[in-house]
């Protein structure tokens, strides 16, 4: 990231690769908080955010909703994310 090496945990799902997401976020800059009740993660970079919940394929960048391949997970205390 910007011509650093980073390493960031991984995991392979169904033939997807999921990423630290805290990790990814802190590298680029991006402010994130998580809401435990309903187990969603916010996430901000200038006038830029997403949103995304742990089991669940759907995803919001700026309020519009996508669909995931492979829904985030909660693994070994880190939210992994699909890189793509």
């Amino acid at each position: 990231i910007d011509g650093e090496s980073v390493k960031i945990n991984t995991i392979t799902v169904n033939n997807t690769n999921l990423v630290e997401l805290k990790t990814l976020c802190d590298k680029l800059g991006v402010s994130t908080s998580y809401d435990s009740t309903v187990k969603s993660i916010d996430c901000t970079k200038g006038n830029a955010s997403f949103k995304l919940q742990i089991d669940s394929t759907n995803f919001w960048l700026n309020n519009n909703l996508s669909i995931l391949n492979v829904a985030p997970i909660a693994h070994n205390g880190r939210t992994m994310i699909p890189a793509r």
